[in-house]
This record gives structure tokens, C-alpha cells and sequence, in this order.
């Protein structure tokens, strides 16, 4: 049990996180506009924002496609 990594206690000089307000970091804009675009093509069937990123997808995969057929 002792030799998992997961059960490794993290140094917190090697992690740093901070919040941030999206408008003023570019990179967080970028990330919250693609899981933004995807939530509202999985949840709501809405690809307005979705097509544009569209064709920078390499791949895709609908984790819950398989929870679908099953219904």
C-alpha cells in the first residue's frame, strides 16, 4: 500500500496554482471557450461554438456514448 504513487504526499513547492480571471490570461480564455463549446454540443445539442473548433480535432470520444445505447 505505502509503495502506490498515488499514495504519495505531494511537495507544495512543486505545484502552484492560482485563480484567475479569464479575461486577462489568453490561455484560459482558450480553454474555457473549447470546454465551453463542447459541454454545449454534448449537453444541449448546440454546435454554434463547437464548429469552429471542429476541424482542430485530432480525436473524439463521447464517454458517455456507450452509456446511451444501453438505454
Amino acid at each position: 500500500m505505502m509503495n502506490n504513487p498515488h499514495n504519495r504526499i505531494i511537495d507544495k513547492d512543486l505545484i502552484s496554482i492560482r485563480h484567475v480571471a479569464s479575461e486577462s490570461e489568453p490561455c484560459i480564455q482558450a480553454a474555457d471557450f473549447v470546454a465551453g463549446a463542447l459541454n454545449k454540443r454534448y449537453r444541449a445539442d448546440d454546435g454554434d461554438h463547437y464548429h469552429i473548433i471542429a476541424h482542430k480535432m485530432i480525436l473524439e470520444i463521447d464517454a458517455f456514448d456507450d452509456h446511451k445505447k444501453k438505454k
